[in-house]
């Protein structure tokens, strides 16, 4: 029992949770930080002591210890419950960092140098992650954040059929580009340029009947129209099909990731859970 009741109150505990909230790194730590209470539990307090004893001890020793770059995904694994559902793209690139941090400290945890730390090691021991789930997330983003064309067959035929396409139609627009500023009916200093997602030429207003094409946009003068020439105006409709099914791969690929992931969310959660306990800085900073 804790006297008086206002006890935290009293001696401006709050400021000191305040404190210890800002060096949170995630909002799991931060929670942790909300609750934390006094206690007369003297096992409680012993085993917090040995805990904190443990981490301090692991800085002072250099031992590498990964708390950092990882994500609150509680709500993304709530939502991934219903079949049917599946990760965000966003949620998937925050999986990684933060997936392969756990996979660190599991290491740890089962390595001979965490018997050095008992209570560190009672945390992690009890946490399991499917072996696969870290194979996959790490093959299905690259180390630039994004979704690599070997994700699937499928992916990578359509994104080489869109470079492909956008390859011709680049090298035919620059074609255009060039017979028009001969004909003057571009100024010489001019470039190609993009309107709604269009390859473009900035054709002299005088002369838009000169090139066959669709007039995208004009300049606020008006003595300048943006046209794309017709003839790659169909391979432009090509690419935005291909767009759309790469977006519809995409998809079918975070389904088939989250059905991987579907079977092991409570594990998932306990995982996170020792993430937050982790964070929580009155463990881990000297």
């Amino acid at each position: 029992m804790i006297y008086p009741n206002n006890f935290e109150q009293k001696i401006g505990f709050a400021s000191i949770r305040q404190m210890l909230s800002d060096l949170c790194i995630s909002q799991m730590g931060l929670e942790k930080a909300e609750e934390m209470t006094f206690s007369s539990d003297k096992t409680r307090i012993v085993k917090s002591l040995e805990q904190t004893e443990e981490f301090i001890r692991l800085l002072q020793t250099g031992v590498p210890f990964p708390v950092r770059d990882f994500h609150d995904l509680r709500e993304a694994f709530h939502q991934i419950q219903i079949e049917g559902t599946c990760l965000s793209v966003e949620d998937l690139f925050a999986l990684k960092p933060s997936l392969n941090v756990l996979d660190a400290i599991l290491r740890y945890g089962h390595s001979e140098s965490a018997d050095a730390s008992p209570r560190l090691k009672s945390l992690i021991e009890d946490i399991f992650i499917e072996r696969s789930i870290f194979t996959e997330v790490n093959r299905l983003v690259d180390d630039k954040g994004e979704i690599p064309d070997n994700a699937s067959t499928e992916l990578l035929e359509i994104r080489q059929s869109i470079r492909r396409k956008q390859g011709g139609i680049e090298k035919r627009i620059r074609q255009i580009m060039g017979d028009a500023k001969t004909a003057g009916w571009v100024d010489p200093k001019s470039e190609i340029t993009i309107r709604d997602g269009r390859l473009v030429i900035p054709v002299k207003a005088g002369d838009k009947r000169a090139i066959r094409g669709f007039i995208h946009d004009e300049s606020a003068t008006g003595q300048t129209v943006y046209i794309e020439p017709a003839e790659i105006f169909d391979t432009s409709n090509e690419i935005k099909k291909l767009e759309y099914a790469e977006r519809r791969e995409i998809h079918r690929i975070l389904m088939a990731f989250t059905r991987l992931l579907r079977p092991y969310l409570s594990e998932l959660r306990k995982a996170w859970n020792l993430l937050g306990e982790l964070d929580f800085p009155c463990w881990k900073r000297s």
